[in-house]
């Protein structure tokens, strides 16, 4: 993902457990908002319990469930970089004019 994505504010507040504002890897498949099938590299700017914040480059229709399988950088708490997998259904999806997607999930 671009650098430009950074200066994007995430869709507005509705979140339900507080999130961390992180910079993670994902690998996300699902349908897109045509019904094809993909594999797309995604980032996630923030995370909770509950959910996530990710961008994309296509359109997802709400209630589309997704498969992510996020990567955990090292860190100072942890020595190793991991790798975790989750299905998580969409709750928003917006279009920035950078050409991005901007994706709110529920985890499942």
């Amino acid at each position: 993902m671009d650098d430009d994505i950074s200066m994007i504010n995430p869709l507005p507040n509705r979140r339900m457990k507080p999130r961390s504002v992180c910079d993670y890897e994902a690998i996300v498949n699902g349908c897109d908002a045509i019904g094809g099938a993909f594999t797309e590299n995604a980032r996630i700017v923030n995370i909770s319990a509950g959910g996530a914040f990710l961008y994309l480059y296509r359109p997802i229709m709400v209630e589309t469930v997704l498969s992510l399988k996020v990567t955990v950088p090292a860190s100072e708490n942890r020595a190793a970089t991991s790798a975790r997998a989750t299905n998580a259904q969409v709750v928003r999806c917006a279009s920035y004019p950078i050409g991005i997607y901007g994706v709110a999930v529920k985890f499942k």
